[in-house]
């Protein structure tokens, strides 16, 4: 029965297995090993749900497929195994899925699938990064796509609009400030009197304080 799950699981990456839980292949995708320089291929790995929930009709069919027997007969033959797996289990007893590994309580009573091989036709292969500074790639920015040599430009002309409109703003400071000095003296002459202040104050003799013998 274990070589009937094993190619029903593999074919249709789930298998019910009743009372007990639910076995699942995963994919997992192609990774990086900074440290050592290796680039891993994907693999399919092999977990378990204990309170996974699926319908075993499939599975009977097949069962009932390859034992060349009728689907009671099937569901008999599975149930009878579940159960008789399901003591083992609660035993401590490993539930053997040939080269892919095994059902098994551990010390908490939790039953994991322990993967003896990865499910990959590939191996890691020596990979080290390369990093192109000139090299156009696409970017996202906010929602739309661009490229890292648009946004290297992009940020390179803003300081250079910063300093123009600096540029801007002194001179027309600078050309506000000639027309008010202007203005000013086309009303007062160029003389000392007329860039200081040009309103005057009386000056009254203060009063004798003492009497001359």
């Amino acid at each position: 029965m274990q070589d009937i799950l094993c190619t029903y699981l593999l074919e249709k990456k789930s298998c019910p297995l009743p009372s007990i839980g639910v076995l699942t292949v995963e994919h997992e995708s192609a990774w990086y090993d900074v440290a050592n320089k290796l680039m891993h291929p994907p693999v399919d790995k092999i977990v378990f749900n204990e309170n996974g929930i699926a319908s075993s009709n499939d599975l009977v069919s097949y069962i009932s497929s390859v034992r060349n027997t009728d689907k009671a007969s099937a569901d008999s033959l599975l149930t009878a195994f579940c159960n008789r797996w399901q003591q083992k289990l609660n035993s401590y007893e490993p539930l053997e899925f040939g080269k892919l590994g095994s059902l098994q309580k551990d010390e908490d009573g939790r039953i994991l699938f322990i993967n003896n091989i990865a499910l990959s036709f590939f191996e890691a292969v020596p990979a080290e990064r390369v990093i192109h500074k000139d090299k156009a790639h696409a970017v996202l920015v906010g929602d739309k796509e661009t490229t890292n040599t648009v946004m290297t430009e992009f940020y390179k002309e803003t300081p250079v609009r910063k300093r123009k409109l600096w540029v801007i703003a002194a001179a027309v400071l600078a050309l506000v400030s000639i027309i008010i000095i202007a203005y000013h003296f086309s009303i007062y002459p160029f003389s000392p009197n007329g860039v200081g202040n040009a309103s005057s104050f009386p000056v009254n003799t203060p009063s004798a304080t003492h009497i001359n013998p």
